[in-house]
């Protein structure tokens, strides 16, 4: 019987490293993380490149490394003072929330990004949305040879 206890004793006191290994591991996360984003952030706002004509993806890199910052705060925080403390942090203020929207900034500027990056992307998108035939749903022919002009023939075809 007393090899029984001693032996949960031993995992209860595994575990509670384990946990306590991960919480101070996700708090060097987010002070080592802040740090290099912080950096990045820096380099991007470099006088060489602040040519924000020239190069329109920089908003968005320099977007995404100060959401970085916020993300790493979001999940790492919490659980370090979950475990340590034994309070959460989502349950105990607003800030929180802010965070969470933060999450859904984030991956509304990420499709931005991909319009800007996607040449054929960006065509047939915005030629759909301005395309008032065909009931908005396919726009006209761009020349790109893309899926909406193959269609466009296909539908010419049909109707005559």
């Amino acid at each position: 019987m007393a090899s029984n206890s001693t032996e949960l004793a031993v995992v209860h006191t595994n575990t509670s490293t384990e946990r306590l290994f991960v919480a101070y591991f996700s708090l060097i996360i987010a002070v080592v993380g802040t740090t290099l984003n912080s950096l990045t952030f820096i380099v991007l706002c470099r006088s060489k490149l602040r040519q924000a004509q020239t190069r329109p993806t920089l908003y968005y890199m320099r977007a995404m490394a100060i959401f970085d910052i916020l993300m790493l705060y979001a999940w790492n925080i919490d659980y370090y003072f979950s475990t340590i403390y034994g309070f959460l942090l989502q349950t105990l203020n607003i800030p929180f929330y802010a965070l969470d929207a933060s999450v859904y900034t984030y991956h509304m500027l990420s499709f931005p990004l991909y319009l800007i990056t996607f040449d054929e992307f960006r065509q047939e998108f915005f030629a759909m949305i301005k395309c008032n035939r065909h009931s908005g749903r396919i726009g006209p022919p761009t020349g790109t040879g893309s899926a909406a002009r193959i269609l466009n023939k296909a539908n010419a075809v049909v109707t005559n």
